[in-house]
């Protein structure tokens, strides 16, 4: 188990990339609010040369900063979680790390739907489980 642990943690590290996905969100996310990188500062409650720093790539976001950046942008749930995954974080909320993804979506709804029998949930479980180690070992 402490195998697969270290593998989905490299494979979310290695997510973040060269972290031009997160540059652009929190960019964009300030510039749709009209706001300077002093006044997102400001807002976040942290020093204005980080945030440049972070725009710009010369900085490697902390967890800590990105939940500075969310407060201050007044990000929440998926949003957050988007700006986290884009610097290579786990998401507070597991389910919006595939958020995009229309099949994963449909076995979200299935699963939380109550008119679903759970002999039918605990085998989707199984089967989703089944796949996840499928993936992971190869």
């Amino acid at each position: 188990m402490a195998q697969r642990n270290d593998d989905i943690e490299a494979r979310r590290a290695g997510s973040g990339g060269d972290g031009l996905e997160f540059r652009g969100r929190l960019k964009r996310h300030r510039e749709a609010r009209r706001w300077s990188q002093e006044r997102l500062a400001s807002e976040a409650d942290m020093d204005h040369s980080l945030v440049s720093r972070l725009e710009s790539g010369q900085r490697s976001p902390t967890r800590e900063a990105i939940d500075k950046l969310a407060r201050g942008l007044r990000l929440e749930g998926a949003e957050k979680d988007r700006l986290l995954i884009a610097a290579g974080y786990f998401p507070e909320h597991a389910e919006n790390a595939v958020v995009d993804e229309p099949s994963v979506q449909r076995i979200l709804l299935l699963l939380r739907d109550e008119r679903t029998p759970e002999p039918v949930r605990d085998r989707v479980r199984e089967v989703l489980s089944g796949l996840a180690d499928i993936a992971l070992a190869s």
